[in-house]
């Protein structure tokens, strides 16, 4: 099982493939869905914020006496005593209020790995004190170890809560990122429309193999080799600045032996969680899982192999998107900060400024963001009579150009103004507000 963001088409409808196999060959399919994105503007929809991956529960902890691999996980007193779910149970872990998360939260991306079950099973992911929707959040097969991202909603007490349909099974939980009320900070996530791959590491062999060609992979990754264990790759995203993390998928193929994938920040120490897990037998060749990757300064994610004791692990990594804090419509400060009269010099002649310079800073916006200014009046002036498209101009956070020029051409039409605001930001259109 897997978690995907996928944009939506011409109609409010998803696409579905089912990769090429003979003609006969068919396959049923089951989609859950778990939450929506608002187009830009909207005042509906809660924004997020990625963290470092964090464990946050593992009920493998909770025997006693602990077993020695727990030393390390740090997990908070609340979920420290969860214990192995039985048939028909669930468990309340605390999220909300806990490590990065704040007790605001509305709520929250978790990756769930199933472990150690003894039957064929499921797992459902549910605010507490809610009523279980009839969907999975995972499914697995006896004795395999499988991990799904998940977003659910915080529940009674700030818990979510974990069900296990059958058998017994151990659960760990990791938090990758969490959601707060709309109008609160956070970043907001831009779908890439169709997903992009970014780094496929059997495409670093000699010969490359033919599927390759048609990955048009970024020079960036496209030597990028299968990280043997205890070591890393680096993948670059090339999400714009600004960008805090990606919506990624993260593939292991034929895994050889058991071992686990770790998506986390480039420079950042490893955290202690996983991303995609796998044992030896498991049913899969290709084991896939989704990633709230937070981002480097760089803009690059790193992609780490388990123990040093395991095989190399080729990894396939895609994009749906990634997250950013969104600008608003701020007033940027002018200087001198008097009106400056654009006068018409003559009949259908372009307007010129006959001041100095009207300079512009772009103070808390991310630096490397392409900002679109234009001119408007001040309070109570008229309404510009110019000419938008050509009395606006483009710069690159957080320089502070000086524009127009003395002469330079402003469009058409006469008006007063002090004041200027922010019209698009990295090419999306902001409307301008008086």
């Amino acid at each position: 099982m897997g978690s995907v963001r996928a944009p939506t088409g011409d109609w409010p409808e998803v696409d579905v493939y089912f990769g090429p196999s003979s003609p006969s060959a068919s396959v049923n399919v089951a989609i859950d869905v778990e939450g929506y994105s608002m187009t830009a503007g909207s005042t509906t929809g809660d924004p997020c914020t990625a963290i470092t991956p964090t464990r946050v529960a593992g009920t493998r902890c909770g025997t006693r006496p602990t077993p020695s691999r727990c030393a390390g996980e740090n997990l908070p007193s609340a979920n420290s005593s969860l214990t192995t779910v039985g048939a028909g149970s669930s468990i309340n872990v605390a999220v909300a209020g806990v490590g990065s998360v704040p007790s605001t939260a509305t709520a929250v991306a978790l990756n769930v790995t199933a472990t150690d079950g003894s039957a064929a099973s499921y797992l459902k992911v549910y605010p507490t004190g809610s009523t279980p929707a009839v969907t999975s959040n995972q499914n697995w097969m006896p004795g395999e170890t499988l991990a799904s991202q998940v977003v659910s909603k915080v529940g009674t007490g700030g818990d979510v809560s974990l069900y296990n349909f059958a058998g017994t099974v151990d659960y760990v939980v990791d938090v990758t990122g969490y959601y707060t009320a709309a109008g609160t900070s956070g970043s907001l996530f831009t779908s890439l429309g169709a997903p992009m791959r970014l780094a496929d590491t059997r495409c670093a062999v000699s010969p490359t193999p033919s599927f390759c060609s048609g990955e048009n992979l970024p020079s960036a990754n496209s030597s990028l080799a299968a990280p043997s264990g205890g070591s890393s790759i680096t993948v670059a995203t090339g999400a714009p600045s600004g960008a805090t993390s990606a919506a990624l998928d993260v593939v292991d193929v034929m895994p050889a032996t058991g071992n686990f994938l770790t998506a986390y920040p480039t420079g950042a120490s490893l955290p202690v969680v996983s991303t995609v897990n796998w044992v030896p037998g498991d049913t899969y060749n290709v084991v896939p899982n989704a990633a709230y990757a937070t981002l480097s300064s760089t803009g690059d994610t790193s992609i780490y192999n388990g123990p040093t004791n395991a095989g190399a692990a080729n990894v396939v990594v895609d994009m749906f998107g990634y997250f950013s804090t969104p600008v608003s419509n701020a007033v940027y400060s002018v200087t001198p900060s008097t009106a400056q009269t654009v006068s018409e010099p003559s009949s259908g002649a372009s307007l010129t400024n006959s001041s100095t310079s009207i300079s512009y800073t772009a103070s808390g916006i991310a630096s490397g963001t392409n900002v679109t200014v234009a001119l408007f009046p001040s309070s109570g002036a008229a309404a510009p009579s110019f000419n938008a498209s050509t009395a606006q101009w483009t710069f690159e956070a957080p320089g502070a150009p000086s524009f127009p020029a003395a002469g330079a051409a402003q469009g058409e039409g006469t008006t007063n103004t002090s004041e200027a605001m922010v019209t698009s930001v990295n090419g999306t259109p902001i409307t301008p507000t008086a």
